[in-house]
């Protein structure tokens, strides 16, 4: 996550970055990078920011650009297997058959975010980011 996004998820919250980045957090290597990158902890059972009764993000307004591509990440794109093991095995039916559908264009710009140092995503571009799975 970049500084910009902690800034916001702490805002969010009505946290003290500093306080959010200790609860929330954890330093992560990025290959390629020498400064490590911050990464959000897991929950017992998922994103630490995940209500697993709802499955509904409890941050969504706030929520990084990683997650506002999601399904559409580079690994998950690369084949349909790929796909199956990343996506499908994580998403409800519903997300799958219910939700909006993406043109291929639309997929390959979300895709495009993600720079090849790390797979870090640049900030989205005024989209909502709303979940394909």
């Amino acid at each position: 996550m970049s500084a910009p996004e902690v800034e916001r998820l702490a805002r969010h919250l009505g946290l003290p970055v500093s306080e959010f980045r200790a609860r929330y957090t954890m330093e992560v290597e990025i290959e390629g990078l020498k400064e490590p990158g911050v990464s959000l902890i897991r929950g017992a059972e998922a994103c630490i920011f995940l209500d697993v009764a709802t499955n509904r993000c409890t941050v969504y307004e706030a929520r990084p650009a990683q997650c506002a591509a999601y399904p559409f990440w580079p690994r998950a794109v690369r084949s349909r297997e790929d796909w199956a093991r990343d996506v499908e095995a994580y998403c409800e039916k519903e997300a799958l058959t219910e939700g909006r559908l993406y043109t291929a264009a639309e997929i390959q710009s979300i895709v495009s975010r993600f720079s090849v140092a790390g797979g870090k995503p640049k900030p989205p571009r005024g989209d909502r980011g709303d979940r394909g799975g």
